[in-house]
């Protein structure tokens, strides 16, 4: 890499994260607000409102990184543009195609720390916050640890390794004792489908104990009685978009064999690809706008009107990816319909000003 394209890439990662602090830590603001209602319900305080708020932080700014490209973008060229830079760089034969390169490179960076947090960081954060929010409920019976949470019904112990939204559970683990404390039964699901009065395993391995023998049996589904109150499902549940990508698939599968829709599962797994690609498009598209207006007007202007078309190009990605579902449209094609219109409208752009 050159040293202006070090320099360009420099520049555009510095006001990327400024852009990308300031709603971060707006929202994070509306979200405390929000957690702050809970307290005093339960064994919820202000100090676990603060605490969730933390732990959901990455989520938060990592869902903005597509409009904070694209406005890191317009600031950073247009910053170039304003010090007479951007035109220097013109007249040393630099393109629109050799700046956005140098974008591109340190977006690169962005791509891999924001795909790394998706998958490691934010799926376990997520899930200690949603812990934390049942304190509100004060479910006795129900406890968690770092490795998913206990419940128990009479001589029943029941382990769940995560919950998701509609209705997805995984690594599901069934203990059954008698009346004097031995155990009579061991069941283990891969997965499982959680309705309001039953629960559906998938992939079932049971072990019955029968004095000192044990009798190992497997069957694809098995349904049981719901452990839980419907209340503290709710509060336990991670969205699609806070999972990894193991588990999405997993759900999505788990979905599927319980003869249920998982098509918001699907849509989360491909988005988690095409939101990086996204975010790059928009990206080039504000340096090539940018570069196409070089010496004309103010970094004001620019900002005002790329943050309009940074928050059409946002809508447009959540009405898409809204009525995917609705109209019930194939996920991998809802999810790179923003990539589409983004990529084309970024050579369009690209083009006008070669």
């Amino acid at each position: 890499m050159k040293l202006l394209d070090v320099y360009v890439a420099r520049i555009f990662l510095k006001y990327f994260m400024l852009v990308l602090m300031v709603p971060g830590m707006l929202f994070s603001l509306f979200e405390l607000i929000s957690q702050l209602d809970r307290a005093g319900k339960g064994n919820f305080t202000t100090l676990d409102a603060v605490y969730v708020v933390v732990l959901t932080a990455p989520e938060r700014f990592v869902s903005l990184i597509p409009v904070a490209a694209f406005l890191g973008a317009l600031s950073a060229i247009g910053r170039l543009s304003d010090r007479g830079e951007l035109i220097a760089m013109e007249a040393a034969g630099r393109s629109v195609l050799e700046i956005s390169k140098a974008v591109a490179m340190a977006w690169f960076l962005i791509t891999v720390a924001s795909l790394s947090a998706g998958e490691f960081v934010i799926p376990s954060l997520a899930q200690k916050a949603a812990s934390i929010r049942l304190k509100a409920d004060s479910h006795k019976e129900l406890t968690y640890t770092k490795g998913g949470f206990w419940a128990k019904r009479e001589q029943t112990f029941i382990h769940v390794g995560r919950l998701a939204k509609e209705g997805g559970a995984e690594h599901v683990s069934i203990y059954q004792f008698d009346s004097n404390g031995t155990l009579k039964s061991y069941t283990a699901a891969t997965a499982a489908i959680l309705n309001r009065d039953y629960w559906l395993l998938q992939d079932v391995t049971i072990k019955e104990v029968t004095g000192l023998a044990t009798i190992t049996k497997h069957v694809p589904q098995v349904k049981i009685r719901s452990f839980l109150d419907r209340k503290d499902v709710k509060a336990l549940e991670l969205s699609p978009e806070n999972l990894s990508f193991t588990d999405l698939w997993s759900y999505a599968r788990a979905l599927k064999k319980g003869g249920q829709n998982p098509d918001h599962f699907i849509l989360a797994f491909w988005r988690k690809f095409t939101s990086p690609l996204f975010a790059l498009c928009l990206a080039i598209l504000a340096t090539a706008f940018v570069f196409g207006s070089s010496g004309r007007g103010s970094m004001g202007p620019r900002l005002a009107a790329g943050l309009v078309v940074g928050l059409a190009f946002y809508f447009l990605d959540q009405i898409t990816m809204q009525l995917g579902l609705l109209w019930g449209i194939n996920p991998v094609v809802t999810a790179f319909v923003p990539v589409a219109v983004s990529a084309s409208g970024a050579a369009l752009q690209v083009k006008r000003v070669l």
